[in-house]
């Protein structure tokens, strides 16, 4: 591990907000090398001995960051090769916790690295931008969004062991998986709110998750043909629909019912007053959206589900475990009164 960065030609700026305990720093190092396993750690060298600082692993959500002496780049999880040399000063949006197909860990923890390297003054010194992936949907409209060129990107699943001149790195910028810092939801605001489509929605949505492969709603149809559908609500399938018409949906909600997933990440674009209803069964029940909610002023509820395999509300959480669910259909038509004019 680097004990002397400076002596390696590292420098470090300091990148702070009001209202957030988070200290960040935005460091540049020389002739550099990063590698990842695109899923647990992320790897900055300089001259072959690891920076603390931009470096960061985590091998499970429940679990604390691995001090960087455990990083898994020293052992098993080692990227073998010969690494992608690139010529130029390379901004890295890695991130050490998984987020290569996530929408969540997307927004809240890989593209608000742009934003501190803004604020520390480098971003015009960038010539290409390496990203966790540059093939979902969602990971190319936001990227074209911010105005990175396409031919500026290079992609971790792709090259996952990168030598440059120079590596532009962060710190976390959400180290806590539940406290998403004010400043980020700000910052997707400013940078995304205004490209947002023209299209309207009904302002009574329900955000289903039958197309992923857990955590759906067992008894989703009864639960929209006898409760939902009868107050006004529509369904929407948010992994078919744009970046720009989720944040368009999002913004002209009334009320929101979903089930806790990433897709709720776009809470950061709703009015100030909505109303959010949020499914969760017990295992996963996460602060992240409630947070993001009371920072919006969204009037927030949820409920917890019964799952697949037995009614869990009265044990200890266990995040190993991500089940289907059943939601109480009586406890939902009562909350919804409260909420639906």
């Amino acid at each position: 591990m680097c004990r002397d960065p400076a002596g390696h030609g590292v420098v470090a700026w300091n990148v702070s907000f009001d209202n957030c305990k988070h200290a960040y720093q935005v460091f540049r190092v020389p002739n550099a090398r990063l590698q990842t396993d695109c899923n647990k750690y992320l790897a900055v060298t300089a001259q072959n001995e690891l920076l603390p600082g931009p470096s960061f692993q985590r091998l499970k959500i429940a679990e604390p960051e691995l001090p960087p002496e455990q990083s898994p780049a020293f052992g098993w999880g080692r990227i073998w090769g010969a690494p992608r040399r690139v010529r130029g000063t390379v901004l890295s949006l890695l991130t050490g916790w998984p987020s290569n197909k996530n929408y969540y860990h997307w927004l809240t923890a890989v593209l608000p690295r742009i934003y501190l390297v803004e604020k520390a003054g480098l971003i015009e010194n960038v010539d290409f931008y390496l990203v966790p992936d540059d093939v979902l949907r969602f990971q190319v409209e936001t990227l074209d969004l911010l105005g990175i060129p396409r031919e500026a990107r290079i992609s971790s699943r792709k090259a996952p062991h990168v030598a440059a001149d120079a590596v532009i790195s962060t710190t976390h910028p959400r180290p806590n998986v539940q406290d998403v810092p004010t400043w980020i939801v700000e910052w997707l605001r400013d940078a995304f709110l205004e490209k947002s489509s023209d299209q309207e929605y009904n302002r009574l949505v329900y955000i289903g998750r039958a197309d992923a492969s857990n955590r759906r709603l067992l008894n989703e149809e009864e639960c929209f043909s006898t409760v939902l559908q009868p107050l006004g609500f529509e369904a929407y399938q948010l992994s078919k629909m744009p970046f720009i018409s989720q944040i368009r949906l999002f913004a002209g909600a009334d009320v929101i019912v979903g089930i806790h997933g990433a897709a709720l990440t776009n809470l950061s674009f709703c009015r100030n007053g909505t109303s959010v209803i949020e499914l969760f069964s017990a295992p996963w029940r996460l602060k992240m959206f409630e947070k993001i909610s009371n920072f919006r002023g969204l009037n927030y509820h949820s409920i917890v589900c019964r799952n697949r395999q037995t009614d869990v509300s009265s044990q200890e959480p266990d995040l190993s475990e991500d089940p289907d669910l059943a939601v109480p259909l009586e406890e939902l038509a009562t909350k919804l009164r409260l909420v639906v004019g």
